[in-house]
């Protein structure tokens, strides 16, 4: 199965942390977002659904949304708000 990510021109650049063991991916989402000013946005491809480290995105007042491919790997995009943070999933 292949799976194919068009971006727009003013798109947050792609961050691959797919390919590192665990916890890598969880700590380099953590580090990346830690610099993200407020409405500033990053995506990430993970090898997994990071059960983890959504609730710890959602403590430090992140948005994300979630695309899981057949696979077990995601798509995250992850936005730094100033409001109430959430996390939506879709399949």
């Amino acid at each position: 199965m292949f799976s194919v990510l068009i971006c727009a021109p003013d798109a947050p650049e792609l961050v691959d942390l797919s390919s590192l063991p665990a916890p890598e991916p969880l700590e380099g989402v953590l580090v990346a977002v830690a610099a993200l000013a407020e409405g500033g946005a990053m995506l990430f491809r993970v090898p997994r659904r990071p059960e983890l480290l959504l609730p710890r995105l959602s403590e430090r007042g992140c948005t994300c949304l979630l695309v899981e491919h057949d696979d077990g790997a995601a798509l995250l995009h992850v936005t730094r708000s100033r409001t109430h943070a959430q996390v939506d999933s879709v399949a």
